[in-house]
């Protein structure tokens, strides 16, 4: 996949508003759309800085999995699985303008590269060998990063570069967390990520059933093995880690946004099983469901 190119539902097509620089250049400024219905599961050799300008819901990065709202700054690594899929109550008809992501696309390799002979590059160099894993980036003044993504779209040659390092640059010194589990994600083939995104789509329109590997490779018509074979090969972990995953990241939207309680959100999310439910939640988000809900109301008032 190159790096104008936005894969939808095991299609490779191009971005709903086209690229708007050179497609030759070393740096491309995106810009796409990121409703349900055009999001897949796919990976690329360039690395990306994902900026959420509008819309909001889960996104999965190689194995993790979180939420993302307006202001959502993430670095994806070369060749890491990514996904961004917005809330269905997020793309309606009073939304006024299509742009929901801002993507710009670069090759690492070039800087590392470079990195050899300017030794001023090092500092940016590192958060690209780190960002293997992803970054999510917590901006202490967006608007530098809005002015900064909006000079690279508007800009060509040096000038973009330099507005590209001053970007970089800044990044350096943000708060950052790493997202994913480390390892080496492969690149993978056409036919394996069109069975993985239709797995996906399958546990997450039932995450909240009983829903056994059985039934996903019944739906994606491959055996069990293979298809564990192909999930665990993609997103790095086995397929009820990931279900399990899934079903606490919609808990802990239940936890911010509802009064239910936390019984009846342990079984809307697909848990049959209370103390299960605790388990997982303080395994994965390390601190309980209470403790979750509470730090969220926290930062809401």
């Amino acid at each position: 996949m190159d790096g104008n190119t936005i894969a939808t539902r095991g299609l490779l097509v191009t971005p709903e508003l086209p690229a708007l620089n050179d497609t030759n250049s070393s740096i491309r400024y995106l810009e796409h759309g990121a409703s349900s219905a055009q999001a897949t599961w796919h990976c690329h050799k360039e690395l990306e800085l994902h900026l959420v300008v509008a819309s909001s819901g889960r996104f999965f990065i190689g194995d993790y999995i979180g939420r993302y709202e307006p202001g959502h700054l993430v670095l994806t690594g070369a060749n890491l699985p990514h996904i961004w899929i917005a809330d269905s109550d997020s793309q309606t008809e009073s939304t006024p303008e299509p742009l929901r992501i801002k993507v710009i696309n670069f090759d690492g390799d070039m800087f590392e590269a470079a990195s050899q002979h300017i030794s001023e590059l090092r500092e940016i160099v590192n958060i690209i060998r780190t960002g293997g894993a992803g970054h999510e980036f917590q901006p202490r003044d967006l608007a530098i990063y809005t002015d900064l993504y909006e000079r690279i779209a508007s800009s060509d040659g040096l000038e973009k570069m330099i507005a590209f390092l001053e970007l970089m640059n800044n990044l350096v010194t943000e708060e950052k967390t790493t997202l994913s589990t480390a390892r080496d994600w492969q690149d993978f083939a056409g036919p394996t990520l069109r069975v993985v995104n239709k797995a996906i789509d399958f546990i997450l329109q039932h995450y909240n059933e009983k829903i056994r590997l059985e039934d996903v490779a019944l739906h994606v018509r491959l055996s069990p093995n293979r298809l564990s074979k192909y999930f665990f090969e993609s997103t790095g972990i086995k397929y009820i880690d990931f279900l399990i995953k899934v079903r606490i990241s919609k808990a802990c939207e239940q936890l911010k946004t509802s009064h239910n309680q936390i019984t009846k959100i342990c079984y809307d999310s697909g848990f049959t099983n209370v103390s299960n439910f605790n388990r997982h939640f303080l395994r994965i988000k390390g601190m309980t469901p209470k403790q979750y809900r509470d730090r969220a109301n926290l930062r809401l008032s």
